[in-house]
C-alpha cells in the first residue's frame, strides 16, 4: 500500500504559490566569481528593476543548495540578481532558485510548522503504538521516550553510559543501548523513579527483556530489593537477540526495590527492548509520550500468539499476525504527583499481551527539505491558508503604516479561508468512550 506523504519542499512550495508571492528559475549563465550575484535571462529580464529588492534568494540545487541570502539589487538588464552577502561560491549556470519575499526558516518554515500544530486535530498523524504489555508492573520499558539524553525517561543510568538507539531494536523505534565503564554498572527503574514498583512487595517476579551484544558475560539483568538481588545468565555474547530472564521473591515491606539492566565489561555494548517484570496485578500503565498531546481513541489487547518457546509471552510475537480485541473499559487520567498520563483499565486482560493504542498525534516539526509529513495534496489546502494566517498575523507586529495595513487584510483573509478549508479537508478522529467524563486533555 502506497504510503501518502509530502516533504517540505512540496509544501514549502505549495505554500509559496498558494499567498503568490515567489518565482522559481534556473540560471542560464555563471554569476560573479565571488557569489555575489546570479544570472537567469530567461525569467528574471521580464521583471523592472529592483523588482526583487529586499526579497530572499534560495538556491536549491547546485554546490551551494541550501544557501539563501537578502537581496541587494535586481537588473531587468542582464537577468542578474545581486545579494545583500555573497553566497558561499560562484553560482554556475544551471542551478534552480527560488526568489520570495519571506525569510525562509524564520518566516515560512516557522509558519508552516504552526500551521500543522493549529490544524490538529483536523489533520493528524494517525499513531499506532504496541509497546504497553498487559500485567507489565515497568514504565517505558520498550525504552522508546527520552525527554533527557542521559536515560530513558523514569529509569537511570548509574556508571554506564545510556542512549538511544534506533538502528539495533527488535521491537518499535528504539532500543536501549549501554556501554560499560571502568566498574560494573546499569539502567534501572526503582520505586524511585516509579513509586508504584513499591506494589511487588512479598510477589514473586519474573524481569525479562530481549539483549544483543557481541561481548561475553557482559550483558544481564538483575532485580533487587532491601534483602539483596538475584541475576540472570548473562547473554552469550553471540551478537543475536536473547530472551533473559530473572526471577526473585521481592521483600515484604521492602523500603526500595527495582529492576536493572546491567553492563559489566569496560567499552562493551548491548541493546535491551522489550523489559517486563510480570508477577503482579497491573492496571496503569504510564502512557507512551505518542499521546502526549492527546488520548488515545481507541485500545485493543492482543487475543492470540503463535506456539511459545523458552521465556516467550504472546507479546514477543514480532508481527501483526494476530487479531486484536478492542478494549472498552479504560480511561486516562493526570497524575499531579507523578507528573505523568495515566493509562487504567478497569476490566484486567490476561498478562503477558501487547497493548495497542491507536489516535491521532501531532506532526513532527519540519525541519531538513527531505523531512516528510503524512499529507497529500487536498489536505494540504487546509494547511496552507491556516500557515498563511499566522505568518501574516507575525508580519503585522513587525510592520507599520501601510504595510501594517496590508499584512491585518491578507491575515483576516487567510483566517476566512482556513475555516473554510476545515470544513472540506479535515481528517475524520474517531469520538472516544463518553462515559469517561472529563478527559482534561
Amino acid at each position: 500500500m502506497a504510503v501518502l506523504s509530502s516533504t517540505l519542499t512540496i509544501l514549502r512550495q505549495g505554500f509559496l504559490n498558494y499567498i503568490g508571492e515567489t518565482y522559481r528559475g534556473t540560471t542560464t549563465a555563471n554569476g560573479a566569481a565571488d557569489g555575489s550575484t546570479f544570472i537567469d535571462t530567461t525569467k528574471l529580464v521580464n521583471f523592472s528593476n529592483n523588482k526583487f529588492q529586499f526579497w530572499w534568494a534560495y538556491i536549491t540545487s547546485g554546490t551551494y543548495a541550501g544557501q539563501e541570502r537578502r537581496v541587494a539589487s535586481s537588473a531587468q538588464t542582464g537577468g542578474t540578481v545581486t545579494g545583500q552577502a555573497a553566497f558561499g561560491g560562484q553560482i554556475l549556470s544551471g542551478v534552480t532558485y527560488e526568489l520570495c519575499r519571506y525569510q525562509r526558516e524564520e518566516e515560512v518554515l516557522t509558519a508552516l510548522n504552526w500551521g500543522l500544530r493549529e490544524c490538529f486535530p483536523s489533520l493528524h498523524v494517525s499513531r499506532v503504538n504496541d509497546t504497553l504489555i498487559s500485567g507489565n508492573a515497568l514504565p517505558n520499558s520498550s525504552f522508546e521516550d527520552w525527554t533527557a539524553s542521559s536515560a530513558p525517561d523514569l529509569w537511570t543510568a548509574t556508571t554506564v553510559t545510556a542512549a538511544k538507539e534506533t538502528s539495533v531494536k527488535l521491537y518499535g523505534a528504539a532500543s536501549l543501548k549501554v556501554t560499560g565503564a571502568a566498574s560494573a554498572g546499569h539502567v534501572a527503574c526503582t520505586n524511585s523513579n516509579w513509586p508504584p514498583l513499591l506494589d511487588l512487595m512479598g510477589q514473586s517476579i519474573d524481569f525479562e527483556a530481549w539483549v544483543k551484544t557481541d561481548t561475553a558475560s557482559h550483558a544481564r539483568l538483575q532485580i533487587v530489593d532491601d534483602d539483596g538481588n538475584t541475576l540472570s545468565s548473562y547473554h552469550t555474547g553471540g551478537n543475536t537477540w536473547e530472551l533473559l530472564k530473572a526471577t526473585r521473591g521481592i521483600k515484604s515491606g521492602t523500603k526500595s526495590d527495582g529492576c536493572r539492566c546491567c553492563g559489566d565489561v569496560n567499552g562493551a555494548v548491548a541493546y535491551f527492548d522489550h523489559a517486563r517484570a510480570m508477577g503482579m496485578v497491573v492496571s496503569t500503565y504510564v502512557l507512551p509520550l505518542d499521546f502526549a498531546f492527546g488520548p488515545p481513541m481507541q485500545v485493543f489487547i492482543q487475543s492470540a500468539s503463535r506456539t511459545l518457546s523458552g521465556n516467550e509471552r504472546a507479546c514477543d510475537e514480532l508481527g501483526f499476525v494476530w487479531p486484536y480485541q478492542e478494549l472498552t473499559d479504560w480511561k486516562v487520567e493526570y497524575s499531579e504527583t507523578l507528573g505523568l498520563w495515566l493509562l487504567r483499565l478497569r476490566t484486567l486482560p490476561p498478562d503477558g499481551y501487547k497493548i495497542r493504542l491507536v489516535g491521532p498525534a501531532h506532526y513532527t516539526d519540519l525541519s531538513a527539505e527531505t523531512d516528510t509529513v503524512a499529507l497529500e495534496g487536498s489536505q494540504a489546502l487546509l494547511l496552507y491558508p491556516v500557515a498563511a494566517h499566522r505568518l501574516f498575523s507575525m508580519l503585522v507586529y513587525n510592520s507599520s503604516g501601510q504595510a501594517k495595513a496590508e499584512y491585518e487584510a491578507k491575515a483576516q483573509k487567510a483566517a476566512g479561508e482556513a475555516e473554510t478549508a476545515k470544513r472540506k479537508f479535515r481528517m475524520d478522529v474517531p469520538t472516544p468512550y463518553p462515559s469517561f467524563g472529563d478527559w482534561r486533555w
